[in-house]
């Protein structure tokens, strides 16, 4: 800013200076011109007392008269011109013509003239009886005044200006300048530290309410940015969340989905199999979409280049959009040039989902027809190609006013007509955002009611100029190669350790490596998992994150680290339903070999292990084979119908879907029941000792198992406090968990008679009388305070059948019992 004031200084002064300049030049010309004609005047009236004193025609002799050396007097004689008297005597004898002047000027008229030696003249002509009076002066004796008057006033002038203007500038320096640098500086804080000092700038009452106005400003943009902070941290820990709570639940039923597919032979089952895999993995794209959707928008999005096939991405693309198509009846075509390089560096996964979207969109909103992908290419340079991408379709099209609200999140287009369609309203959001995120953008041209076509270019490198091929010959290899969901492998000599705190979870990945013949261990703690490495050489070990006690991170670290561990190389494969941020590299940064997310994906499961095991443990076979193999074909499940109908406090049918059939039910209320007791116990230990974070950890794997086993009520009080934990907020913690711990320890008794191993009817029944001398005896320890007395009476009473009319008040009082609630325990006896 001061060099702006110094160069807006300098231009004012020069400005100035040359006004002044050029005034002074027209001021000195009339001065001189004045002066002139005022000698002019001194002369003339010379000469008239002259010719008074002797006679008209007396002709003075001009060489007497007093001129400067610049001025020269001419007399002439009025009819021939010819010079009879003149102030320099060389010039007599000569005539007028003959240094160049006119005869003909006016009187009092300035003309230059050629005189003597080619040097500019003015000349003034005044007219007596017997002469004319001719004055002459030369031109540049006018210049150079005008010219020395002119300098030594413009350097008066710019002088003066420098002085004046060096004074404005400290003035303005000291007292606008250097605030205004404070100020600024004080801006530029605040942008980087909200708790930076407020601005006190009272040089001025100007500048004192200016400060006062950005204090003011301040205030409230850190108010407004700290809450925006808070909703972004907010909004990015409600995702994490929710891709791990929503991702847990659906690893269940997508796992033993995948186990009914597997396992059974029955159409009608494999049909209702296959429509809950389909609606499971649209789910997961739902979740998925809403996750990029975030990451884009709060920046946390890279791309991730890497070498890839084309041919691969393409075939890939081709078979997910194919069975949509077919399914709605729509002719697919893809147009492949088979010129283009085949092996690529790009990010394949985010090209892949763009492919993915827009064909998605484009048959959803296509009733009849077909839609084409047409892919082709040009060189950009030696090393880079231009890939060029178009779908077009012949659905309902696009009108012109909705064009614009074509890439807006959330929202549907011609929202009437298209209500059936199901999906977020997110995909052509994400594409455009990812597209610009490797500098291109989507191109869109449609006419409604005939149709939409989609166009957009990246740049690729070239790894490789192999050419991709004839697409219809990959496509049918493909077909014949393509292995399915029947296509596995054997490992009876491999062994590996599966490590989740969650038995459904570890019950699912048994369920869908039983045909393989592996030998699986499972462990359901880090604690647990570090006993059996010990003890034990495995060839994978999967190991789940969000554990209590040490979490799978914590465990990693303590195989990897171990002296004299059999497993201190063993590749460790992390499972985990957190998907968001580049979690795969954060996740092998910290040790681990591999990433699998939740859902398990049974592919991905077994690729995963066929990458890592060696060669000659494994061999690769259909699934029939690999049963054979395993000694599991045509296995028989048993179930129990009248018996699961005895069950209490659950949604049995619930149960049945959510854990994937009877069998696997039986197994999880068995592992729900015998666990009860121990997490109990925890919840408790970590409730009273006000330990948020092991708290938080137990009842959000509550809230997954009791939903697996149709305990709704149970789940949901479970997924509250959860919330709470989460935020920390321990007053709703310390009302709700009594409640949780009384009901969750209730199932004790609601599955006793279906998971216990004795037969309880050969317990003796207590008596009424017993049974309340035992509840007096209970109350009386409890006045005193004396809860190894109430323990020894509850236990005895354990020993007896209780009759249903007293089990709730027994089961109520041995609730309060574990959790030391006298007052309580005296409350019920008194009811």
């Amino acid at each position: 800013m001061k060099k702006n004031v110094k160069k807006l200084l300098m231009t004012i002064a020069f400005i100035v200076a040359v006004i002044m300049f050029v005034g002074n030049v027209f001021l000195v010309y009339f001065q001189e011109k004045g002066r002139i004609i005022d000698e002019t005047k001194n002369i003339i009236f010379l000469i008239n007392n002259s010719l008074e004193l002797n006679g008209d025609d007396y002709v003075p002799d001009f060489s007497e008269v007093n001129v400067n050396s610049s001025v020269i007097l001419f007399g002439a004689d009025k009819n021939n011109g010819n010079i009879i008297t003149a102030s320099n005597p060389k010039y007599l004898n000569q005539n007028l013509s003959d240094i160049g002047i006119d005869t003909d000027i006016k009187e009092k008229t300035f003309n230059g003239q050629n005189l003597f030696d080619n040097k500019y003249y003015m000349v003034i002509k005044y007219s007596f009886d017997g002469f004319d009076l001719y004055y002459t002066m030369s031109l540049m004796t006018m210049i150079r005044s005008i010219i020395i008057n002119s300098i030594l006033v413009l350097a008066i002038t710019v002088s003066v200006f420098l002085v004046i203007g060096t004074v404005i500038l400290k003035y303005i320096d000291e007292k606008i300048i250097k605030v205004i640098d404070r100020i600024n500086k004080g801006l530029d804080d605040i942008t980087t530290n909200y708790d930076a000092p407020d601005i006190n700038e009272n040089s001025t009452p100007e500048f004192e309410r200016l400060s006062e106005h950005i204090n003011f400003m301040k205030d409230s943009v850190v108010g407004n940015a700290k809450d925006a902070q808070e909703a972004v941290k907010a909004k990015s820990n409600f995702l994490s969340t929710m891709s791990h709570e929503i991702r847990t639940p659906i690893n269940a039923v997508l796992g033993l989905d995948e186990m009914i597919l597997r396992d059974s032979n029955e159409p009608s089952t494999i049909k209702y199999a296959e429509d809950i895999r389909s609606a499971g993995k649209t789910l997961l794209s739902l979740i998925n979409d809403i996750l990029d959707s975030s990451k884009i928008e709060s920046g946390n999005m890279e791309l991730v280049e890497s070498s890839y096939k084309l041919s691969t991405v393409l075939t890939d693309v081709y078979n997910m959009i194919l069975f949509r198509a077919q399914k709605k009846g729509l002719e697919f075509e893809c147009i492949i040039d088979p010129d283009i390089p085949d092996i690529l560096k790009g990010d394949e996964i985010r090209i892949k989902q763009c492919m993915v979207n827009l064909l998605t969109n484009a048959v959803k909103y296509t009733e009849k027809g077909s839609v084409k992908l047409t892919v082709s290419f040009k060189f950009d340079d030696k090393k880079h190609i231009r890939l060029n991408v178009v779908i077009a379709d012949t659905g309902i099209g696009i009108k012109k006013e909705d064009l614009n609200r074509l890439f807006s999140p959330f929202e549907r287009i011609d929202e009437i007509r298209n209500r059936l369609v199901e999906g977020t309203g997110l995909g052509m959001s994400i594409v455009k955002k990812l597209l610009a995120l490797m500098n291109t953008k989507l191109k869109v041209r449609s006419e409604y009611g005939k149709g939409s076509e989609f166009e957009f270019e990246i740049l690729q490198e070239v790894l490789s100029v192999e050419p991709i091929g004839d697409f219809e010959d990959i496509l049918a290899k493909g077909q014949s190669t393509t292995e399915s969901i029947r296509e596995s492998f054997a490992a009876k000599d491999a062994k590996i350790l599966v490590v989740d705190d969650t038995s459904v979870n570890l019950t699912v990945v048994e369920g869908l490596l039983k045909h393989t013949g592996l030998q699986i261990d499972t462990a359901d703690s880090g604690e647990a998992a570090i006993m059996k490495v010990e003890e034990n050489f495995y060839d994978i070990i999967f190991m789940d994150h969000m554990m209590p006690g040490m979490d799978g991170i914590e465990a990693m670290q303590h195989i990897r680290n171990m002296t004299d561990n059999p497993n201190a190389n063993t590749v460790i494969i992390v499972l985990t339903a957190n998907v968001v941020e580049n979690s795969e590299d954060q996740y092998k940064s910290l040790g681990f070999d591999a990433y699998l997310t939740k859902p398990i994906d049974s592919d991905r499961l077994e690729t995963a292990i066929m990458n890592f095991l060696p060669e000659d443990k494994y061999m690769k076979v259909t699934v029939e084979v690999a049963k054979k193999v395993a000694g599991t074909a045509d296995e028989k499940v048993v179930i129990k119908d009248e018996k699961l109908k005895t069950l209490r406090g659950i949604n049995l049918a619930k149960a049945i879907e959510y854990s994937g059939g009877e069998e696997v039910l039986y197994d999880v209320i068995k592992i729900f029941y015998a666990s009860i007791n121990e997490k109990a116990d925890l919840i408790e230990k970590y409730y009273n000792e006000g330990n948020i974070k092991e708290y938080t950890v137990l009842v959000h794997a509550l809230k997954s198992s009791a939903r697996l086993i149709g305990a709704e009520t149970l789940s949901t009080d479970a997924a509250y406090l959860e919330s709470c934990g989460n935020k920390n907020d321990v007053e709703e913690i310390e009302a709700n968990t009594p409640a949780l711990l009384s009901l969750y320890r209730s199932y004790l008794e609601k599955f006793k008679e279906y998971c216990s191993d004795s037969d309880d009817d050969s317990k003796e029944v207590i008596d009424d009388e017993s049974y309340n001398e035992a509840m007096n005896s209970v109350k009386e320890f409890a006045e005193a305070y004396d809860f190894d007395g109430i323990d020894e009476i509850l236990n005895m009473l354990d020993m007896y059948r209780i009759p249903d009319k007293y089990m709730l008040q027994f089961t109520k009082v041995k609730d309060l019992a574990m959790q030391v609630e006298r007052d309580k325990i005296i409350e019920v006896l008194d009811a």
